[in-house]
């Protein structure tokens, strides 16, 4: 039971009989060059794309990286936000009251005036209060115990501006002026 084949093969056969031996065997190597040319281009084409995915692959996954960085960082400043915004609205302090007991600490005689201002800071519902405070001579050593009990206190203090001169005629020492500041949230902004 011969099975026939189609037309086009039969005379695809009928021509290679008509081939000689070598030009059997050039177009048999013709025939095995052109595959080994298409798998190699295909493979050319294939891992230039392939490449092109890997590298696009690396850069979403520095992005992701960078990221996830950029998010644990902008977590930890939006924590220290609002642990600075509750100080902000817990915030008590009278300066008067913590300069007097500062310098009592650091053994600073005690202040000769005080000079007190509040002031809105823009329209973020925050108030600066501001006191500036005269000390008589004093020593050097003293006006540093005094400048580092108010760094060291933990309250929500900062020293705006530091004034000093020698002390009076006829008295040792410096005389210093001091301005520190506090802020408290008011209101919101």
């Amino acid at each position: 039971m011969e099975q026939s084949l189609p037309p086009s093969i039969e005379r695809l056969r009928a021509r290679m009989a008509e081939l000689t031996e070598r030009e059997r065997k050039l177009l048999l190597l013709m025939a095995v060059t052109g595959v080994l040319f298409l798998l190699l281009f295909g493979n050319l084409i294939v891992g230039n794309a392939l490449d092109g995915l890997r590298d696009g692959n690396q850069q979403r996954r520095a992005a992701l990286n960078e990221l996830i960085h950029e998010r644990e960082r902008f977590l930890t400043e939006v924590a220290q936000a609002e642990r600075l915004d509750a100080r902000l609205e817990s915030n008590r302090l009278r300066l008067s009251s913590f300069i007097e007991t500062q310098a009592s600490q650091a053994g600073v005689p005690r202040p000769r005036e005080f000079r007190d201002h509040t002031q809105p800071v823009g329209q973020t519902g925050i108030t600066a209060h501001e006191t500036t405070v005269s000390f008589p001579s004093m020593s050097f050593e003293q006006l540093l115990d005094l400048l580092n009990s108010f760094e060291d206190s933990g309250e929500l203090v900062f020293i705006q501006t530091l004034r000093v001169s020698p002390a009076r005629r006829g008295e040792h020492g410096l005389d210093a002026d001091i301005t520190l500041a506090t802020y408290r949230r008011t209101g919101e902004p």
